[in-house]
Formats: structure tokens, C-alpha cells, sequence
């Protein structure tokens, strides 16, 4: 679950923030619960050690269904193309007898001067996709002055509480990347964004290696169809489809129809997500380092993150 701006969910008085979280406006949370331990009847479980790699997985089987009964022998896992043996493999379902593995999702709203033609579009949207939670799991909107706000049962108009101000797309992605950062579960963006914020040099690269070195799957709802110029539309939706497939993430459209089939896949990939993990070869020293899993039945096809940052251990601790 994300740590920082801790809300009480269990009041009776509805909810109630404890602590400040110096998110941007634009930002709206959904965070359900951490992994409980249970008895697990499934494939093994491996334990892991806390300097485990994780990689968040989906396969898309040959009749284009996502493949959801996949067990650890199915799986290959190559870092800098040597393999590495796969130590956990978790589901986002669970095995049987096994809790689901929880989830903390952010959605970032653009709020540009470019995609107010389609805001009214885009929240509705982001609604549909707060509402497609179950009940019980905690939802929730970073509103006023960047305070995160969760409920059990949101509100009927969730997205009342934000702030008036937008923030740039590449600080809303960075702002997101850090809230995720302590969650122990899956951890994913939803940027409903025309991508046009990103044109610059700068906001391009500062956008990059904030998704990049994180370890958050991306997925983007697109409004760049209708930015004007067949260019400046394809340099944009190039953009976002860049960003999206750095994290094994996708990009859906905004408006066909209306939003609603970008909600449906979103919620399908999360559900059919998978959760590998590896021990890293010993760093001699920091970076990139890339990342490949292969699945071993013929035609089926891996989305995830293509890299992670690898830190160089602090021997002196």
C-alpha cells in the first residue's frame, strides 16, 4: 500500500487524512490492500530476498486471450541476455487458496491547454475506471493542496476535490513514480494525456527516465487524434506509445467509445498480471541493465518492462 499520506479508512465519521502528501492536483489514487499471508496450494512460491528484482508480467496466449493458468516452468528470464532463475512467481488473481495480490493505482489526469476540448471526456472516463475497483478496496483522489483522500465507498463525483491548477505531465508522472515507490504489491499509472505536453526535448527525457527507472507499469489513455496535423498527432501518440511500452504498458484510445474499451482493457491486463522475480547479478557498478521473459509455449506472446535501474550495494552498511 502506498505509505505516504496515510488516510484512516475505518472511521465512522468517513474518512480522514492524517498526514499531508505534497502530490499535484491532477493526481488520483487507487490503492488496494497488500498481500496477506495464506496458505498457498498453487504452483510454488519461492522466497525471495529483499534485494529481489520484480517484473510485472503479461502473456497474451495465440487466440489472443489473456493466459491467466501459467506456472513457473513456462517462464524464462534473461537479464543482459544471460538467464537468471526465476525465484517468485506470483499472480494477480491468486492461487488457489492464495489471496490476490494487491494493487496501487494511480490515475493522472492532463489538464493541459491542449486537452481541455477533452476534459469532460477524460473524467468521465477516469469515473468509470475508479467505479470498475471492487467494493471494499480503497480508492481514493489526491485533492486540495495535494492531499490524498481514500474511501472504501467513493463519493458520487470522486474527482470534485481537485485542485483548479495542472501540473506538467512529466512532474504528474514523476509525482506518481514516487508515490508507488514503497508499495509492496503491483504498482501502476493511468495518464489520460494527448501527449502533447511531452513535445519538448526536455519534458521528453525527464518523462523517460522517470518511468524508466521505476518498476510501475504504465498504461495511457490517448487524446492525440484530434490534436490537429497529422504529425503533430503521430509525434505525440509516439510519444505516449514510447512511454507506455518502456514499462511492458499500453496505449488505448480515448475516444473509441468514449472511453469505455480503455477502461474494460485496463481492468483485464491488471487481473491478468503476473509478478516474476530474480536475483540480479552483483553490480560492479550501477545502470540500466535489460530485461527479457520468454514463455516457452509456442505463440504466446510477454508485455513488461524492458529494463531496470540496477544501484550499485552499499558494502559499508
Amino acid at each position: 500500500m502506498i505509505r505516504s499520506g496515510a488516510v484512516h479508512l475505518d472511521s465512522a465519521d468517513g474518512p480522514r487524512v492524517r498526514a499531508r502528501w505534497p502530490l499535484g492536483a491532477c493526481v488520483i489514487g487507487l490503492a488496494l490492500p497488500a498481500l496477506a499471508p495464506a496458505a498457498r496450494q498453487g504452483p510454488p512460491v519461492f522466497g525471495v530476498a529483499a534485494n529481489v528484482v520484480r517484473v510485472a508480467v503479461v502473456v497474451t496466449a495465440p487466440d489472443g486471450s489473456l493466459a491467466r493458468d501459467l506456472r513457473p516452468a513456462d517462464f524464462e528470464l534473461f537479464e543482459d541476455g544471460r538467464r537468471r532463475e526465476i525465484e517468485m512467481l506470483r499472480r494477480a488473481d491468486g492461487w488457489p487458496g492464495e489471496a490476490a495480490l494487491g494493487l496501487d493505482l494511480l490515475l493522472l489526469l492532463d489538464r493541459s491547454a491542449s486537452m481541455l476540448k477533452n476534459l469532460a471526456g477524460a473524467r468521465t472516463t477516469a469515473a468509470a475506471l475508479l467505479s470498475e475497483i471492487p467494493k471494499g478496496d480503497a480508492r481514493g483522489v489526491v485533492g486540495l493542496e495535494g492531499e490524498p483522500v481514500f474511501w472504501r465507498e467513493p463519493p458520487a463525483d470522486p474527482l470534485a476535490v481537485l485542485d483548479a491548477e495542472s501540473k506538467p505531465v512529466q512532474a504528474m508522472v514523476a509525482t506518481g513514480v514516487d508515490a508507488l515507490r514503497p508499495a509492496a504489491g503491483r504498482k501502476a499509472l493511468v495518464l489520460l494525456s494527448d501527449g502533447d505536453g511531452l513535445a519538448g526535448t526536455r519534458a521528453w527525457a525527464e518523462t523517460f527516465r522517470s518511468i524508466s527507472a521505476s518498476d510501475v507499469t504504465l498504461y495511457v489513455i490517448s487524446y492525440a487524434a484530434h490534436l490537429g496535423p497529422k504529425p503533430r498527432v503521430a509525434s505525440a501518440q509516439s510519444r505516449l506509445e514510447k512511454l507506455a511500452a518502456a514499462t511492458g504498458g499500453v496505449v488505448l484510445d480515448g475516444y473509441f467509445p468514449g472511453g469505455r474499451e480503455a477502461v474494460r482493457r485496463i481492468t483485464e491486463d491488471l487481473s491478468a498480471q503476473y509478478i516474476l522475480g530474480f536475483q540480479p547479478a552483483e553490480p560492479a557498478k550501477g545502470g540500466y541493465r535489460s530485461l527479457e521473459v520468454k514463455v516457452t509455449r509456442p505463440g504466446f506472446r510477454v508485455r513488461h518492462r524492458d529494463r531496470y535501474l540496477a544501484r550499485v550495494r552499499d558494502e559499508t552498511r
